[in-house]
């Protein structure tokens, strides 16, 4: 996607146009405030910005429309007109769209109507040259955003106010919640992810939202058919206490239950007759004994499970203590490599002979690494009977619970000992069966096995969706930036920037930083407004040497607004020699990737030689806004409205 037309229409019908041509570079020279750098604002604002920064002026007193006309990879064109923005408004979102095939030109005046919004507008190109439904993760609560020519619109302008920042690298970076959107987005237009990612890890983030719930369910219906089961044991335990069954205990809630609901329902003179002193006192001892068992196995399991507690924790400190130990050997290069000859370890000279401190050293990190490999394989091992001597652990408290709950049905229902077994303790615990199960609960002992298997399907759907996105994504990313640095190291030392031995692109920052003789340094941290400027053309033109070679969906366009500014030209050899080399470097640019690739370079700077004269773009010395479309009064009330025809240049 390269420009072909600037036009400015009148609100009188006028049209006045600047062309461009694709495939090369495009200067665009001629004398201060005469809305060269408004060019760049205008074409931003046709490619969607609701809020132009367009200069206040003459354009505001004469142009009602705003329009761009695009040529698109595939041979089609498509015009991208915005009407200006009211006087009374901060911005607007209406926008016209038209495509068609190589002939397409621009609208007359009456044919100019909104017939999308600027959000529709940007996703309907972008569609057209390659984003269509790619929607990425934003890294919020926000969710994820769709990538539109917006995004892409970041990386194609260099304003005059952006060039020479030293804090900044992109087009409306210090903007609110631009920088977030850049860094999110660059690896997409790399090529490092796909544009589906955000949709496959929603995908992902529900589906482990519904593995949390499907596990929470499978753990709430496993604990609410054991704690019935223990509720109707404890029951099952009383009435056989007492004598009102001799029904054997089971661990299935419909047949304790229908035990129960039979001894419920009995009438009492059909029970057994009342134990005997000495058979309730039997009764109640087995049920102590019982008891005291319980206690004494809960104990020896606590006690093997807190043996196995210290155990791990030891393990642990040890094993990273030989770690540790393991890591300096490695980490201060005393032992060398297998087989490699011995050095020294202060001057890592070769040692004439064996080295026996060598040797030794060697020998002490092999018994540490297969100490580290048997504590590996140790911890399975323990965990498991972990696990086994925690759910023994819940067992036996289960069982005690049981017990005291008989032993103290047995003491309430009687006031004395002689009594227990009698009518009048069986009534007392019938009425406690009755009261449990007039509002027991209705219990499908199958609801735990169901909602596990829920949970390990969902489990399984959450593995494959893991499967599913790229993990190579991030190895995939430094592959692509080691490439783009290489290259953007290159076009900093064809600049003869500072710096430039080695220079890369920090994207998470969003700067630059080149290796220095005192280490590492961004952007911000580098002097000189030359700099500032070289790395900023450098940064870009390596990035869309990647994104035209690679075939990415970015518009192949640069605009850029004024470069030299730093640089007084004519002043001396050397800033003349500065400005010359960068604008060659942005004419060979084109020159390689033709006709794939546009800059359009605003500039004052003016060199006398043949390829920089082919570049110019016909430029009236009236400019962006012919002299004719308004009275002397106009632009004289023009001037007045900010002090100038044209941003400072």
């Amino acid at each position: 996607m390269q420009l072909l037309k600037v036009a400015l229409f009148h609100t009188d019908g006028r049209v006045h146009e600047v062309l461009f041509r694709p495939g090369q570079l495009n200067i665009v020279a001629g004398p201060s405030r005469t809305g060269k750098t408004a060019l760049l604002d205008i074409v931003d604002f046709c490619l969607g910005r609701d809020e132009p920064s367009i200069p206040a002026g003459i354009i505001d007193l004469t142009v009602a429309w705003f329009g761009t006309l695009w040529q698109l990879d595939d041979g089609a064109r498509v015009f991208l007109g915005r009407p200006r923005v009211p006087d009374d408004h901060k911005g607007t979102s209406q926008s016209m769209i038209r495509f068609g095939g190589d002939t397409l030109d621009l609208p007359t005046h009456a044919e100019l109507h909104p017939n999308t919004d600027s959000v529709s507008m940007r996703v309907e190109v972008g569609e057209r040259i390659g984003l269509r439904d790619a929607r990425l993760d934003n890294g919020d609560l926000q969710g994820p955003f769709a990538v539109t020519l917006g995004a892409a619109a970041f990386f194609l302008f260099q304003r005059q106010d952006e060039i020479a920042r030293s804090d900044t690298l992109f087009h409306r970076q210090s903007d609110d919640g631009v920088a977030r959107t850049i860094r999110n987005a660059l690896p997409f237009f790399l090529g490092a992810i796909d544009g589906d990612q955000a949709l496959k890890r929603a995908e992902l983030a529900s589906a482990e939202r519904d593995l949390r719930a499907a596990r929470l369910a499978a753990d709430r219906a496993a604990i609410t058919v054991e704690n019935a089961r223990e509720q109707l044991q404890s029951l099952l335990r009383q009435a056989h206490a007492v004598g009102l069954t001799d029904a054997e205990e089971s661990t299935n809630v419909v047949v304790l239950r229908g035990i129960l609901e039979t001894v419920r329902h009995r009438d009492t003179e059909t029970f057994a007759n009342a134990e005997t002193v000495a058979e309730a006192q039997d009764r109640t001892r087995a049920l102590r004994a019982r008891r005291s068992t319980l206690r004494q196995e809960l104990g020896r399991v606590l006690d093997d499970r807190d043996l196995l507690l210290e155990s791990a924790a030891g393990a642990s400190g040890y094993g990273s203590a030989i770690r540790q130990h393991a890591g300096r050997l490695h980490s201060i290069g005393l032992t060398g490599e297998p087989g490699e000859a011995a050095r020294c370890p202060v001057c890592t000279q070769l040692l004439q002979g064996e080295d026996p401190t060598a040797d030794h050293l060697n020998a002490r990190l092999t018994r540490l690494e297969g100490e580290i490999e048997l504590l590996a394989a140790a911890r399975p091992a323990r965990q498991k009977a972990l696990a086994r001597l925690t759910e023994e652990t819940s067992r036996i408290r289960s069982e005690l619970v049981a017990a005291d709950d008989a032993l103290a049905a047995l003491e309430s229902a009687a006031g004395t000992p002689g009594e227990r077994g009698t009518p009048a303790s069986r009534e007392f615990i019938r009425g406690r069966i009755d009261a449990t199960l007039a509002n027991f609960a209705e219990v499908n002992e199958s609801d735990p096995d169901t909602t596990r298997i829920a949970a390990e399907r969902a489990a399984e759907r959450v593995e494959m969706l893991k499967r599913s996105l790229d993990e190579d994504a991030d190895a995939r990313m430094i592959a692509i930036l080691d490439s783009v640095n290489e290259t953007l190291t290159n076009f900093a030392q064809t600049l003869e920037v500072e710096h430039s031995d080695r220079v890369w692109l920090d994207p998470k920052h969003l700067t630059v930083v080149a290796d220095t003789p005192s280490g590492p340094r961004p952007l911000a941290r580098i002097g000189s407004g030359e700099n500032w400027v070289g790395y900023h053309v450098a940064a870009h033109l390596a990035l869309h040497h990647w994104f035209v070679t690679h075939g990415r969906p970015v518009p192949a366009l640069l605009m850029l607004d004024q470069p030299s500014q730093t640089q007084q030209s004519g002043s001396s050899d050397r800033d003349n020699d500065v400005v010359r080399r960068m604008v060659r470097q942005l004419f060979d640019f084109c020159l390689d990737l033709a006709p794939k690739f546009q800059i359009i370079l605003i500039e004052h700077a003016t060199i006398g030689e043949d390829w920089f004269i082919d570049s110019l773009v016909d430029w009236d010395d009236h400019g962006l806004v012919p002299s004719e479309w308004a009275s002397e009064e106009t632009w004289n009330e023009a001037s007045r409205l900010d002090g100038t025809v044209d941003e400072a240049e």
